[in-house]
């Protein structure tokens, strides 16, 4: 009997996944992992599920965000690479991890349980964050209508103690995809990608 290893592209079995006859799996894959033999050769593919993150997705993430992050306070800001940023919240409930991609290639923003590595010295992105948005509480969410920017209110103080709020938005379409810091009189005080 010839055996032969190949992986390949899952989108060609999908209409067929229900029929593999059973017991034709070998080993114990995981539950993305699917083997299937065709004659004397053996495939073995992953399914990866892959959604475009637009407007309506968003919206979606965005609605999970407001339910677990509703009034929590920033308690630290990572930036793990040169377009990623992690912001750890705490809830009276619960501790989230709020993830800011904006690689031009795949955009997007999410809750996470994961821990990426950081660099031993934090970019200048994130030190200004640290220095406007430690301590702030997470006041409202918005999305522009049928866009992908999310804007992110913080309640927080300034330089001389006062209450003002920052606003930290997340603009995720494409080559543009940017993360801004505004202030309350809307001006832009940084940005995590020059352009």
């Amino acid at each position: 009997m010839l055996c032969h290893s190949s992986s390949v592209n899952a989108r060609l079995f999908e209409p067929f996944i229900d029929s593999f006859p059973p017991g034709e799996a070998v080993g114990a894959p995981a539950p993305e992992q699917y083997i299937w033999r065709f004659r004397d050769f053996y495939f073995s593919f992953t399914l990866e599920v892959i959604m475009a993150f637009d407007a309506l997705f968003m919206s979606a993430v965005l609605s999970e965000i407001r339910e677990k992050c509703d009034g929590a306070r920033v308690d630290k800001i990572h930036q793990p690479s040169r377009d990623t940023l992690l912001l750890l919240l705490r809830g009276r409930e619960s501790r989230e991890k709020l993830l800011f991609a904006v690689n031009p290639t795949a955009p997007r923003l999410h809750l996470t349980t994961a821990s990426p590595e950081n660099p031993a010295e934090p970019p200048m992105f994130c030190m200004l964050l640290r220095k406007h948005l430690l301590g702030a509480k997470l006041a409202r969410i918005n999305q522009l209508p049928m866009e992908r920017v999310a804007e992110f209110v913080f309640d927080c103080t300034d330089e001389m103690g006062y209450p003002t709020q920052k606003k930290l938005i997340a603009e995720l379409m494409g080559r543009t995809c940017n993360l801004y810091l505004v202030s309350q009189e809307g001006r832009i005080l940084e940005c995590l990608r020059r352009i």
